[in-house]
């Protein structure tokens, strides 16, 4: 309407003016008029075009609507075709048992909020519905197998759902395995993620996985010797598995081979060491030498509450501890019964670093133990709790690190 008054407004200033016009040509004002109609009928037209009901927006919609009823039409004939190998008594489960095997189609679980992929072994056996993705659409099951659509997922979602199947893809696996798999190493999958160095990080940084594998497959002499300093330093970084290693029977060998390395300097005296007591010519420098013959010991009587350790002057993180119990010479009568792993700033503020951890009567095996802080301190010492006989006395601490 607005248009078309400008328009007649146009005619009739020419009508008033009386121009006439030539057989031989356009006017000026003709030439000016037809260029503002042009204009005009432009602006109509894209105002059709970008309007919230417009043309692209009307295109874009019908795309969406199409790319959606070809989502859930697949969707309903996997549905079918498990129907059909179950004579018609299909389960929901068993529906999700087959979607898994397809890797565009991802499993949320029961959460209609979920964004993260769920491993069918998570799920209850009597599972009443389910939320499934496929071509970036969220649709739900529920027990009798009717699917419902839900919403449109955004892409950024899909890719965090997919990330684990990447990993597979780069490590030439099949993306239809799932977490579980791995902790199983069904069909052989983790050796095979271990020995690439992306499935090695990924492992190593996914606590659903580390904590749940048989730590063997790491801590094993002969991976260990295969792999670069680089994958032996996220090893040395990852407390749960450098937790692990104390029970190892070859834990010396696994420390060698990852190159731990002791951060207290060789000592010819006591200066910098902390200690409670000391019996004669037990020096407490003599605890950190690398000598079954040496050693240190509190003062008789002074066993419980007795301590070893030592003063850095600077912040340093500890991650591992080591020693051996008591000394060859004296046996039970100086041996630890009680220890455990103390960190400092100051003299008189000590915190527990790691579990306190009961000794056997023996002086012959190497005790270790992993830190439970993950800060810097100055000083770090053994704490004896209790022992086995009046003395405490130990040889060959080692506080570890990188």
């Amino acid at each position: 309407m607005r248009y078309k008054k400008l328009i007649n407004g146009f005619r009739e200033y020419i009508k008033n003016k009386k121009i006439k016009t030539s057989t031989n040509g356009i006017t000026l004002i003709s030439l000016v008029i037809t260029i503002i109609i042009l204009i005009l009928l432009a602006g109509v037209g894209i105002t059709l075009a970008i309007q919230e009901n417009g043309i692209i927006k009307t295109a874009k919609k019908a795309v969406n609507k199409t790319n959606e009823a070809q989502a859930l039409e697949e969707l309903e004939q996997k549905i079918i075709d498990v129907q059909l190998e179950k004579a018609g008594n299909a389960t929901l489960m068993e529906v999700l048992i087959k979607l898994s095997e397809d890797e565009e189609y991802i499993i949320l679980g029961e959460d209609e909020n979920s964004i993260t992929e769920k491993n069918i072994e998570e799920l209850d056996e009597n599972i009443q519905q389910v939320y499934v993705a496929h071509k970036n659409y969220k649709f739900k099951i529920d027990n009798k197998l009717i699917v419902t659509f839900i919403t449109k997922i955004d892409t950024t979602v899909e890719k965090e759902l997919t990330e684990f199947q990447e990993i597979l893809k780069k490590c030439d696996l099949k993306t239809t395995y799932t977490k579980q798999d791995v902790i199983d190493n069904k069909d052989g999958i983790l050796n095979v993620m271990l020995n690439k160095q992306i499935g090695f990080e990924y492992i190593l940084n996914d606590s659903e996985i580390y904590k749940n594998i048989d730590l063997d497959y790491i801590l094993n002499i002969d991976f260990l010797n295969s792999i670069d300093a680089n994958s032996k330093g996220i090893i040395k970084s990852n407390q749960y598995v450098v937790g692990n290693i104390r029970n190892k029977e070859n834990l010396n060998e696994i420390i060698d081979c990852l190159n731990f390395t002791s951060i207290v300097p060789n000592l010819s005296s006591n200066s910098n060491c902390i200690y409670s007591s000391m019996y004669t010519a037990c020096n407490p420098y003599q605890a950190f030498d690398t000598s079954d013959n040496t050693y240190w010991c509190s003062a008789a009587y002074k066993q419980n509450d007795a301590y070893i350790g030592y003063n850095f002057r600077t912040k340093k993180r500890v991650l591992l501890a080591s020693l051996k119990n008591g000394n060859l010479k004296y046996g039970t009568n100086e041996r630890c019964k009680e220890i455990v792993l103390q960190c400092s700033n100051e003299d008189n503020n000590w915190i527990d670093a790691s579990e306190v951890v009961t000794l056997q009567d023996n002086s012959n095996k190497t005790y270790i133990f992993n830190t439970k802080v993950t800060e810097e301190y100055s000083q770090w010492r053994i704490l004896v709790k209790s022992s086995y006989g009046i003395y405490s006395s130990t040889r060959e601490v080692k506080f570890l690190s990188i």
